[in-house]
């Protein structure tokens, strides 16, 4: 696991070839240094979860992780080879999904710890971006629907993915 830039992450490591850039829909996005799945954005959790008191209440998520993680285990996961675009703003990113078992239980401790009804955030790896190292944050299931589209990319068939201790 790795806690980075407010994002709680699974390594992966991809076997394979990928191209360096790509381009879709017009834009050309280059390839990532690192790969990880995107379990949680705790900063912006955090944020929507006391605005006042962020930085606290991010640690707290982070904590409260930890502990999660100590008795439940989050990598069993699966890569699902659904890849999508993602745009935002100025941004734009190719993912894929990927199912974390136990992740579901993560948010619904959360719920209840914080008495706030978060959303559970669609796991998924970033493989390409237009701005240097600079993903794109799904908070829902809403926001999953929102900025991104189901694309085809033939060159990425054939990548398998694999754990990578941290």
């Amino acid at each position: 696991y790795q806690y980075l830039d407010g994002y709680i992450g699974l390594q992966v490591k991809i076997i394979g070839e990928l191209p360096e850039s790509l381009e879709v829909q017009g834009n050309k996005l280059v390839l990532k240094s690192k790969f990880h799945i995107n379990l949680i954005n705790a900063r912006a959790t955090a944020t929507s979860i006391d605005p006042n008191n962020s930085e606290t209440v991010e640690a707290e998520i982070v904590s409260e992780f930890k502990d999660f993680i100590s008795v439940n285990s989050l990598e069993h996961y699966r890569i699902i080879k659904k890849f999508r675009f993602v745009q935002r703003d100025v941004r734009r990113t190719i993912i894929t999904m990927a199912e974390v078992p136990n992740l579901d239980k993560f948010f619904e401790n959360l719920r209840q710890k914080f008495d706030k009804d978060i959303p559970l955030q669609p796991a998924h790896l970033t493989l390409y971006v237009n701005r240097p190292e600079r993903g794109i944050g799904l908070l829902s299931d809403d926001e999953l629907k929102r900025d991104t589209e189901p694309i085809e990319i033939p060159e990425l068939e054939n990548i398998k993915f694999d754990k990578q201790s941290t």
